[in-house]
């Protein structure tokens, strides 16, 4: 190749990443919910060996796999206040550096010298894990809404919300190594290191498009065109929104009080419990039923979770592609979803009629295949919520639809300890699908932004 050739292919090569800065945002976005699903994942991968060293019963696994749920479920109002107020780049930043340091403790706990409250030490670091993690879900309508015009958020939300099987396809196969050759306590310190690079990436780089210089004018004008809101700050959702002091109790009753909304949060919770079924208990349910390696299981569980990415790829193709041709935002966003998750639900039941190992996991990767296609929830908070609150909004959703991450594990291993099989924990996952539906076909109706917040002030 020619020098003039490759300065060519080089100044394209800028050029593009230069005009095309949202999608380097969403890249970074990205980026900080795979090292975030790393971490919560770590924990599934350890869990057969880490219950053999501790003597856990799958009651007590359970717990101690819902024990993350439990703060990133609560922290996720006062998360977003903060959000609000100080921005979403120190908040994830911040996160993912807090992240590293509960890997680091889970572990020292494997350190004989704490043999005897190793429980308490990973139950603890779990439940700050929860507490770090939780802006990661907040700032992410904030980033799609001031980034992304209208026309492209279907795919930039879908390949969000598929990123957890992305990072589950590309880390479990390494962290079950890890802890196959090298013991659990080894494969947390891996991950620890991981979240320490993605922390400094995303310090390094990550801006709004109000904060950086990189934005061109072109790519500026395209996205305000298109709806985007590039006003918003990384210390406030919005520049010129209404900025009186509000109860959070205010803001709660203004926003999920509409159906639109309301419906919104409870299918966001059905589809999660399907995620953190995967992420909780896929690789055990393949230890338990079929007898796999913890290796062996790690790998496997790559399949469905690269049907997952894929599914979520086309999730965000066909409801761009839907809207452009229609111009009906309904139809664009509700079509995959409708698609997906009835998919899902079909093969979760079908899984249950089978003791293959083969057969059963081609209906899982077509099940997270179809969890990924109806998976929209980051992309309607960015087109629905108040354009004041949208971290705010995003979340409440975030944080009611991952009480699901506490309930879920709890209730699966329950189920487990009394029935011995997976048979009940199918049909279950299966139902949250099949509501899930139901709440889009009679609670969300016609799709459309929210107006913003404002109440009267006080006398």
């Amino acid at each position: 190749m020619s020098r003039r050739r490759r300065r060519g292919l080089s100044y394209r090569l800028w050029h593009g990443v230069a005009t095309r800065q949202r999608f380097l945002a969403l890249t970074l976005l990205c980026m900080a919910l795979a090292v975030a699903v790393g971490e919560r994942s770590a924990l599934s991968i350890a869990a057969p060996s880490l219950q053999a060293d501790l003597g856990l019963t799958t009651i007590e696994l359970g717990w101690l796999l819902s024990a993350f749920a439990w703060s990133y479920v609560a922290a996720h109002i006062p998360v977003g206040i903060i959000v609000e107020k100080h921005g979403t780049k120190q908040s994830i930043g911040i996160g993912i550096a807090i992240g590293a340091l509960t890997s680091l403790v889970v572990a020292a706990s494997g350190l004989s010298v704490f043999t005897s409250s190793a429980l308490g030490i990973i139950l603890t670091a779990r439940v700050l894990l929860g507490v770090a993690q939780a802006p990661v879900g907040s700032s992410s309508g904030v980033v799609m809404s001031a980034w992304f015009p209208r026309t492209e958020r279907g795919v930039a939300g879908a390949v969000f919300s598929s990123i957890p099987y992305l990072a589950v396809a590309l880390l479990n196969p390494l962290l079950g190594y890890l802890t196959e050759h090298a013991g659990w306590a080894t494969m947390f310190v891996g991950m620890a290191a991981i979240s320490l690079f993605g922390a400094y990436i995303w310090f390094s780089i990550f801006q709004l498009p109000s904060g950086t210089p990189r934005l061109t004018a072109k790519e500026r004008r395209k996205i305000e065109a298109g709806g985007a809101l590039t006003s918003m700050t990384h210390s406030r959702s919005l520049s010129h929104a209404p900025t009186q002091s509000n109860s959070v109790l205010d803001d709660l009753k203004a926003v999920f009080l509409n159906p639109m909304m309301g419906g919104t949060v409870i299918a966001q919770y059905c589809i999660n419990a399907i995620t953190w079924f995967f992420l909780a208990w896929f690789p055990s349910y393949l230890v338990m039923t079929f007898d796999y390696s913890i290796a062996r299981a790690a790998a496997v569980s790559a399949i469905p979770a690269i049907a997952g990415f894929v599914g979520g790829f086309a999730c965000g193709l066909l409801s761009d592609a839907i809207l452009k041709r229609t111009h009906d935002l309904t139809r664009a966003r509700k079509i995959p979803i409708y698609m997906g998750i009835g998919l899902s639900s079909a093969s979760f039941l079908a899984c249950i009629l089978t003791d293959n190992d083969t057969i059963a996991i081609i209906l899982m990767t077509a099940a997270f295949f179809g969890k990924g296609l109806g998976t929209l929830g980051w992309t309607l908070v960015a087109d629905l919520a108040p354009a004041n609150k949208v971290g705010f909004t995003g979340s409440v959703v975030n944080g009611v639809g991952n009480l699901s991450g506490i309930f879920t594990p709890v209730i699966i291993g329950y189920l487990i300890a009394a029935t011995h099989n997976f048979d009940l924990a199918l049909v279950i996952m299966a139902c949250h699908g099949l509501i899930a539906i139901s709440c889009h076909i009679w609670l969300i109706g016609t799709l459309q932004r929210m107006p913003p917040v404002q109440h009267p002030p006080k006398a």
